[in-house]
C-alpha cells in the first residue's frame, strides 16, 4: 500500500487535488493532499516538493481528485495558498507612488528650466511684448 495515500481511508476531511507546476516552459501535473477544503481551479498554492527549499508554487488544475490507491506514486501535501491578492495591492500602490514621483521631477524639471532660461535671457524676454513672468500679486 501506498504510505502517501492511506490517510485518505481514515480521514473523509482530505480532499486531493490537481495541480500544475511549470518547469521551464514544460506543464507537469500531479495529485496533492489537502485539507484545505475551499481551494478552487486557478488558485496558486505551495505544495511539498523534494527540492532545496522543499515547497513549489502550484495551480489547482481539478478539486475533488479520486484517488488511486494501487498509484506507487508519491503524494504530497498542499499546505497553503498563494495571497495574489496582496500582491495586486502592493503592485498598485508601488504605481500609485511612482506616478506621484514622476509628477514630482516633471515639476522640478520645469522649475529648472524656467530658472535656466530666465537667469539666461530673462531680460531679453521682459523685453518682449507678449512675455509676462507672473509674481502672484496678480488680479
Amino acid at each position: 500500500m501506498n504510505s502517501s495515500t492511506v490517510l485518505f481511508l481514515v480521514n473523509d476531511d482530505l480532499r486531493a487535488v490537481r495541480v500544475s507546476y511549470d518547469d521551464g516552459g514544460k506543464s507537469k501535473e500531479t495529485i496533492k493532499k489537502t485539507f484545505l477544503n475551499d481551494l478552487r481551479v486557478g488558485e496558486f498554492v505551495l505544495v511539498e516538493t523534494n527540492t532545496r527549499w522543499c515547497a513549489a508554487v502550484c495551480k489547482i488544475i481539478t478539486v475533488g481528485v479520486e484517488v488511486d490507491f494501487d498509484s506507487s506514486d508519491d503524494v504530497g501535501w498542499v499546505f497553503a495558498r498563494v495571497d495574489l491578492a496582496e500582491l495586486d495591492r502592493l503592485k498598485a500602490e508601488e504605481q500609485a507612488a511612482l506616478a506621484i514621483i514622476r509628477e514630482a521631477e516633471k515639476r522640478k524639471r520645469k522649475e529648472d528650466l524656467r530658472a535656466t532660461i530666465l537667469a539666461q535671457c530673462g531680460n531679453e524676454l521682459k523685453a518682449l511684448p507678449s512675455y509676462h513672468q507672473s509674481t502672484g500679486d496678480d488680479n
